[in-house]
């Protein structure tokens, strides 16, 4: 976690899962989107409300669902209404 600042024996395999956690790398719309599905949103609203394709609006939900490593929309409003981090976040893929 973030007490840790990344100290230790400086070896990557030490570090994998230490310093990431699951959203690390969304995109910040795919956040936003996260978001707006945790407001409880379909994509359909969530394209009207971002000005985007229903269409695209479930490809950024499918990135999401990969990023994170979960499988429905209900683990990705979880992760959002955790804060997109922490131990909530982790604990989605058991």
């Amino acid at each position: 976690g973030e007490a840790d600042g990344g100290a230790g024996n400086g070896s990557p395999t030490a570090r994998v899962g230490a310093e990431r956690s699951p959203g690390w790398e969304l995109t910040e719309r795919e956040r936003q989107i996260a978001d707006l599905l945790a407001a409880g949103m379909s994509n359909a609203a969530i394209g009207r409300t971002l000005l985007v394709s229903t269409r695209t609006a479930e490809t950024h939900v499918r990135h999401i669902m990969d990023k994170l490593g979960v499988s429905t929309r209900t683990q990705i409003a979880v992760w959002a209404a955790a804060g997109g981090a922490g131990p909530e976040a982790a604990a989605l893929n058991t």
